[in-house]
């Protein structure tokens, strides 16, 4: 049995929920811009995707670092633009 490891960036705090917590909103919708937090260089994106939970898919459209990237983040880990 395999896995594709993917990597989360913001808080661990989804981590350690159960699998059987029910399904809440979410803090974001997808297509809101947001910007990743504590980030040493200027990173924006869109989010293109929302999990359960408090996780989403984003799409990263500036940065040298991260620009052109779609990664997946925690809510803690971004805030609205």
């Amino acid at each position: 049995m395999g896995f594709i490891a993917t990597r989360v960036l913001g808080s661990a705090s989804t981590a350690s929920r159960s699998r059987s917590e029910p399904w809440r909103p979410t803090s974001f919708q997808k297509g809101d811009r947001v910007v990743l937090k504590e980030s040493y260089e200027d990173v924006e994106g869109k989010i293109v995707g929302v999990w359960k939970g408090d996780a989403y898919r984003v799409s990263w459209e500036t940065s040298q670092t991260f620009g052109g990237k779609t990664m997946i983040v925690n809510g803690g880990g971004v805030k609205k633009k």
